[in-house]
């Protein structure tokens, strides 16, 4: 069971329309909207038609209204009835109340995946840039106006689109894209002999091993690449390992670029 988990990601007492239950509700109501359109774990059965309207009849939960879609699916949640308005992470518990008891790994993790993209809209919600820069967006700097607003838009199919595990709200204002934000690289110095380039050379602005702190004497057997800083502290380390280069301390050898 997952209740306790998805209650922990529940508003706050003073939160209601036009606040986090608003955002709760929207996602609760994808959610239940995608389970139902893959039939997971025979969801479909609970659907009830009558004459005052289809409803999906979760077990030990409410009645979700439906409406006729055609997008993916026959019916999806109605979201502007009082209802869906309404519905929070607890209910699609009730909607993954059918899971079989092999499924229970998958339905805990995707518990934590409804919770930090709850968290990851709620962020938003708070913190999302009111503007981007005026067009017309073109070249690189084009580009990333173009990610922010691609990052920001919810995905027709996807409901816990936003998450991003791992992440915490600093790293999401600090690296998402939807936040528009700049980051320098880090750099990792890695030898010349365990790697394959497709033309010689470098671009001119690419740093040199001092500029990134790193001992000039590398340069005759070494190459910088450039990381991505969540990279660099979440999982470089261990991918040095895997390619046996951990001994060479290129862990310890990320420096930010100037």
């Amino acid at each position: 069971m997952i209740a306790a988990d998805l209650a922990e990601a529940g508003p706050g007492p003073d939160a209601g329309p036009g606040a986090d239950g608003d955002i709760e509700a929207e996602l609760a109501a994808g959610v239940i909207g995608a389970l139902l359109r893959e039939d997971y774990a025979g969801l479909t059965r609970y659907v009830r038609r009558g004459a005052g309207g289809t409803v999906l009849a979760l077990p030990g939960g409410p009645a979700v209204p439906l409406r006729a879609d055609g997008f993916l699916a026959d019916l999806a949640v109605a979201p502007s009835s009082a209802l869906a308005s309404a519905l929070t992470l607890g209910d699609v518990e009730h909607a993954l109340g059918a899971a079989p008891a092999a499924d229970a790994d998958g339905v805990a993790a995707f518990g934590v995946e409804c919770r930090q993209a709850l968290a990851a809209l709620r962020l938003r919600a708070r913190h999302l840039p009111a503007a981007l820069p005026p067009g017309p967006w073109l070249g690189t700097g084009g580009s990333v106006c173009y990610d922010a607003v691609a990052a920001a838009r919810p995905h027709p199919a996807y409901p816990t689109a936003a998450c991003r595990l791992g992440f915490t709200d600093e790293d999401s204002l600090r690296y998402a894209p939807e936040f528009w934000p700049e980051f320098e690289l880090n750099w990792v110095a890695v030898p010349r002999a365990a790697m394959v380039t497709a033309r010689p050379g470098r671009p001119g602005w690419w740093p040199t091993m001092r500029e990134t702190g790193l001992p000039e004497v590398l340069a005759d057997t070494h190459e910088l690449m450039p990381v991505h800083p969540l990279t660099a502290r979440l999982a470089l380390p261990r991918a040095l390992a895997e390619a046996g280069l951990a001994e060479a301390g290129l862990a310890r050898s990320c420096r930010s670029s100037p």
